[in-house]
């Protein structure tokens, strides 16, 4: 199959898990503190604003001797402003923070304020995951809640998985879903997820280095470098990739990834073309009815053009095609999606 195809077809699904953004519920939580606007109108400098405020936040909470923990200081609990603006500046601290080393004492301080927010939820149960405390991690998972379309999605990925592999995922519904699965309802165990996202933290690259012996550099210049090196350096471990994953790094590995199903495998040697069809017969597949389940049932377009591309029976290519812009009708993409299978 032509690689430049293969990408191309990948640009033209425009998948819905490609690059996703960890975002304020506005329904739950307050809105983000605006420190920057607030600096330029008092002619003064955004640090001098996050001092004054942070030591406003302090007196919201107070050490416990007994677990060395902070908690929330009863004594302004129902200051309402007051832990409004606490949250907003402890998760602005928290999203602005280095990748590489993230302040995740302003994660938990946000989190212990509005525990409601799903958004927290999902960043707490990465810290979690980071920090190997897996039965919060657990608890997390199972509270979260979690749709049957993204239960399916998750069950989906991790076949696309041989035995023992290692999953990178990329974004917040693959990772969650696939965790879900995995801690709740104990499908597919045996594979090995690593966060992006989390992978840039130093503390946990390290981590994962020495659980799963991989040879990675001590640190990056960009996202992509750290993700090529997972294949690369590490060509002889069995490494897959999200379909989520980044574009930029299907153009860096061009003939080197392997779609499976909902992964893409890391191979410098061509995959048999039946392992993407043995997989997809493990598949749960329902018919979606939200608009959410609709836009994730179009990450199945690549699985359903390499499988109709390798197939030596018309009537097999032309059923794989009729699901394939089925799929693209329900998301208003069946023209771009009949476009692609033109190249058939």
């Amino acid at each position: 199959m032509n690689r430049i195809l293969l990408i191309g077809v990948i640009f033209l699904m425009n998948f819905s898990l490609l690059a996703q953004d960890i975002r304020v519920n506005r329904a739950s939580t307050p809105k983000v503190s605006e420190s920057k606007q607030y600096a330029q109108d008092a002619e003064v400098s955004e640090e001098a604003i996050l001092q004054v405020q942070m030591q406003k936040v302090k007196q919201l909470f107070v050490l416990n001797p007994n677990t060395k923990d902070y908690q929330i200081n009863e004594t302004y609990a129902d200051d309402a402003l007051l832990r409004e603006n606490a949250f907003a500046l402890l998760y602005y601290n928290y999203l602005k923070s280095d990748p590489a080393q993230k302040d995740y004492v302003s994660l938990i301080g946000a989190y212990q304020l509005y525990p409601q927010s799903k958004e927290l939820t999902f960043e707490m149960i990465k810290y979690y995951e980071k920090t190997n405390q897996l039965s919060l991690k657990k608890s997390l998972v199972a509270n979260y809640g979690i749709n049957l379309s993204l239960q399916e999605y998750g069950h989906n990925l991790l076949q696309s998985v041989e035995k023992n592999g290692i999953l990178v995922t990329y974004g917040v519904k693959d990772s969650y879903s696939v965790w879900y699965n995995q801690e709740v309802k104990k499908i597919r165990t045996d594979v090995n997820v690593i966060n992006y996202d989390l992978l840039r933290d130093d503390e946990y690259r390290s981590t994962i280095k020495k659980r799963y012996n991989l040879q990675l550099n001590t640190s990056y210049m960009s996202g992509v470098l750290l993700l090529k090196d997972i294949g690369i350096k590490n060509s002889e471990k069995p490494i897959f990739y999200s379909a989520s994953i980044s574009k930029l790094l299907l153009k860096e590995l061009q003939g080197q990834l392997y779609p499976t199903g909902l992964a893409f495998k890391f191979s410098s040697i061509p995959l048999n073309d039946r392992l993407i069809q043995e997989n997809w017969m493990k598949f749960q597949l329902t018919t979606p009815t939200s608009k959410q389940e609709k836009e994730l049932k179009m990450n199945y377009i690549l699985p359903l053009y390499w499988m109709a591309k390798n197939s030596k029976k018309l009537d097999d290519r032309e059923k794989l095609k009729a699901t394939a812009l089925k799929i693209g009708g329900l998301n208003g993409k069946k023209q771009q999606v009949q476009q692609v299978f033109q190249n058939l």
